[in-house]
């Protein structure tokens, strides 16, 4: 999976994907081409989601277009980020979601996919919910519960306390769903 504004012909995502395509063994691959969001998209998002007027949200959409040129991943990092450090938040006061200008203004973006990633990795608290990722990559990042939990009866497998109290810091920060 990549961009290819993100990518040169050289890159091995790019580099892969040709070689599929041209592959006579390889019946189907199929692209999936996705735009970035434009300021209008972003704005009814944030009109819709905060329940305000879109004549509301226009700061903040100009904010967060400007900040993430509508790549929809750093759209809804950067979302997800202003909410969870209060900087977007109900206000009972105004009774309705408002945030701080001044905070908005000081908030950090990130140049590359790869930047998010690595920035969602390291905000995880201790070795443990990453050792829950490293057994969920195996399993291509799918596992219902009650494979987890025979996983659990291999010690060497199995992070301390279990994957079900590893799993929400994972899907908290946005790691996996």
């Amino acid at each position: 999976v990549y961009r290819d504004d993100e990518v040169d012909a050289g890159h091995p995502a790019a580099v892969h994907a040709n070689t599929l395509r041209d592959s006579p063994h390889v019946d189907v691959v199929d692209e999936i081409v996705a735009s970035s969001l434009g300021r209008d998209d972003i704005s009814s998002m944030l009109a819709a989601e905060l329940r305000l007027p879109r004549r509301l949200v226009d700061r903040l959409t100009a904010q967060v277009y400007n900040r993430t040129l509508g790549h929809a991943m750093f759209v809804v990092q950067l979302l997800n980020r202003l909410v969870g450090s209060g900087i977007v938040s109900y206000s009972p006061a105004r009774q309705r979601y408002a945030w701080d200008e001044d905070r908005l203004a000081r908030v950090r973006t990130f140049d590359s996919v790869a930047s998010v990633i690595v920035s969602n990795l390291t905000s995880l608290d201790g070795t443990e919910p990453l050792k829950a990722l490293r057994v969920l990559s195996c399993l291509l990042g799918r596992a219902d519960l009650g494979l987890l939990r025979l996983l659990e009866s291999n010690g060497t497998l199995s992070p301390d306390g279990g994957f079900e109290t590893n799993l929400p810091p994972l899907v908290d920060g946005g790691i996996v769903e």
